[in-house]
């Protein structure tokens, strides 16, 4: 078995989890503590990942294959454990605004947004495209964009341009020796 980085909660932290054995993803809850111990949150045969959380840290947004092809649900953390499979067409790398008002999430070459209501249940709206580009979505980190902290600005990961390759590298031994010779 094998953890990503997840989000850190205080006392404990959530994370995909990998199982080599079959290549499958699933969400745990790892606790801190004397006795750190580890509690699947969403295990399935199934690959779930991109764990992340609310900003209240009351809904688990991540992205599953179960449908047949990776969408974007949303599972309550604590109580109900209930779940909603908020994409129909397609969606990865689910992202919250800050003040969780909106999921956005990455549908092919588009950034998409989902308008949400999360107080004491959990309702969403339609789905609708933010604007097209080209994003670098076969990062390893499986983070190919962000959310800036006003919700309205996003930093996106682009593959490098493929420009004519370099001829040569050059590295530079011992440079901090050659800044207090000037």
């Amino acid at each position: 078995m094998s953890l990503a980085a997840g989000v850190c909660l205080g006392h404990y932290e959530i994370l995909d989890r990998i199982d080599p054995s079959n290549d499958a993803g699933d969400i745990v809850r790892l606790t801190f503590g004397q006795a750190p111990s580890t509690q699947p949150l969403i295990d399935s045969p199934r690959n779930d990942f991109a764990a992340t959380v609310s900003p209240n840290g009351r809904w688990l947004a991540y992205q599953s294959d179960e449908t047949g092809r990776q969408e974007v649900h949303v599972f309550e953390i604590g109580g109900s454990g209930a779940r909603w499979q908020v994409t129909s067409e397609g969606g990865e790398e689910p992202r919250w605004s800050r003040d969780g008002r909106q999921l956005f999430y990455r549908s092919s070459n588009r950034l998409m947004s989902v308008p949400l209501e999360t107080g004491t249940t959990f309702r969403y709206g339609r789905p609708r495209p933010l604007f097209d580009g080209i994003y670098n979505s076969g990062i390893e980190s499986g983070r190919s964009y962000d959310v800036g902290p006003g919700g309205g600005r996003f930093l996106l990961v682009r593959p490098a341009d493929p420009g004519p390759a370099p001829r040569a590298v050059r590295v530079v031994l011992n440079w901090p020796l050659g800044l207090s010779a000037r």
